[in-house]
């Protein structure tokens, strides 16, 4: 939750800032017919740790022609702040988030990644005269106020794809892709982005279902913009002419992205969770600070419940792809909310046993059948699953003792 709030914030004042730039630069921005020497590229920005969402790196297009004084980046990550402003939240954990493109000069554009010192490479499309007029007036009508705004998905419909689609769909020439023999999933690339944030990877690896453990092709990688510049690199018209003919550092990283340490911190977290687990159990069993186990369970089966609020919204409620069937929910559930609330009723407590027996036993078979799970699961989730087992277990064995 932290790092959706922090998320929020900091994506909503870069936008600010990029838009207002956009703006002023979009006024200028006009349908010019372009020269022979006009240069259309794709343009991939390396990632940063400075938020979870810029982890996966960004893209966008550009149209240079020196002889009619054009060099404009065309940028699909701006948010539209008078669609959805006050609603923001909400509509994004619902997936309705509605972003929009505008036309921004080059030079703004490279300063700001200047700024955060991210690396921007630049990969010049061979394409016709034709071609480019094409692709160019396809722009400039996306930019048009009644056809900036478009409904975001980040797996389906996000700054990437919007840039390739817009390219592909406007040139009479068909692309071929080299398949790779790699057997990627969109949980893979996820979790590749997310090296180095593993709570990022965590929090993912929790809210994503098992349709995000199917095998993808390279058409469909193409939503991470580092995998859409290696499809660019090696793509090919039918002749065999290659569709980029020139790759340049517009500006080199300077950030070191690899992952610190060797230790997961989720995992390690859930070890110290599971240890302290363990210690109030075997006190509660010996008959000694009962009312700590019961504090410890209220906070404990709050916060899985929530999780499986979360869960459930998102599977159920949300229009997020790959979101459902999700596994987690056996162990994070709504229902555990529910429960906490009658842990101080007194006449529910039989009841409340048969639920902590119930969820002992679907736990502990979980747990056997890791293995055969159809999707993948982090192993960073086994102690917090071993938590909410033992506490089960212990209040089943603690009001046998108790009769």
């Amino acid at each position: 939750m932290r790092n959706l709030t922090v998320l929020v914030l900091l994506f909503i004042a870069t936008a600010f800032l990029s838009e207002t730039a956009a703006q002023e630069s979009s006024r200028r921005v006009e349908a010019k017919l372009l020269s022979g020497g006009a240069q259309i590229s794709l343009l991939t920005c390396s990632p940063s740790d400075s938020d979870i969402y810029t982890l996966f790196g960004h893209t966008a297009l550009r149209v240079k022609d020196d002889s009619i004084g054009v060099d404009v980046a065309f940028n699909y990550g701006l948010f539209d702040f008078g669609a959805s402003q006050a609603r923001f939240v909400y509509r994004f954990v619902k997936g309705e988030t509605y972003y929009k493109v505008d036309g921004i000069s080059t030079k703004y554009f490279l300063f700001d990644y200047q700024y955060n010192e991210r690396g921007i490479r630049e990969q010049v499309l061979n394409l016709t005269e034709n071609e480019k007029q094409s692709v160019w007036a396809a722009l400039i009508d996306n930019i048009q106020p009644e056809n900036q705004v478009y409904l975001y998905n980040f797996l389906y419909n996000n700054c990437s794809t919007k840039a390739r689609d817009v390219i592909f769909d406007n040139i009479g020439r068909k692309v071929q892709y080299e398949e790779s023999a790699e057997v990627l999933t969109y949980r893979d690339l996820l979790r590749e982005c997310t090296n180095v944030d593993p709570w990022g990877r965590f929090g993912i690896d929790i809210i994503i279902g098992n349709d995000a453990d199917k095998p993808i092709t390279s058409w469909q990688k193409d939503f991470i913009p580092a995998y859409l510049e290696k499809s660019f690199r090696s793509a090919t018209f039918e002749d065999g002419t290659p569709l980029v003919i020139h790759e340049n550092d517009l500006l080199e990283t300077q950030l070191d992205l690899t992952p610190k340490g060797a230790i997961d911190a989720p995992f390690l977290v859930g070890c110290f969770v599971l240890m302290i687990t363990l210690v109030i159990t075997l006190l509660n069993i010996k008959g000694r600070w009962q009312i700590g186990g019961r504090i410890f369970d209220t906070l404990l089966f709050s916060v899985a419940g929530i999780g499986g609020c979360i869960i459930f919204f998102l599977m159920y409620l949300s229009i997020h792809p790959s979101m459902t069937p999700n596994w987690n929910l056996v162990w994070l559930n709504p229902l555990q909310l529910v429960v906490v609330f009658l842990f101080f009723v007194k006449p529910a407590q039989k009841w409340i046993c048969y639920y902590h027996f119930i969820n002992f036993v679907l736990l502990l078979l979980f747990l056997l059948a890791w293995c055969l799970i159809p999707q993948q699961l982090s192993i960073a989730f086994v102690p917090y699953i071993i938590t909410l087992c033992v506490r089960s277990g212990a209040n089943v064995i603690t009001r046998k003792v108790k009769k």
